[in-house]
């Protein structure tokens, strides 16, 4: 996958999950990005 590829599903899966809770974006602590054999990101 491209960088911007990565970047669209991310952000498309991190919105769809936050529409799910029922206090939005105050639910969320962190969002940490893992690849299967690489170091956590924390992207938010």
């Amino acid at each position: 996958m491209t960088e911007r590829q990565v970047f669209e599903n991310l952000t498309l899966c991190t919105n769809y999950v936050v529409t799910l809770l029922k206090k939005g974006w105050q639910s969320i602590g962190s969002i940490v990005l893992k690849s299967t054999m690489g170091k956590a990101h924390r992207i938010y």
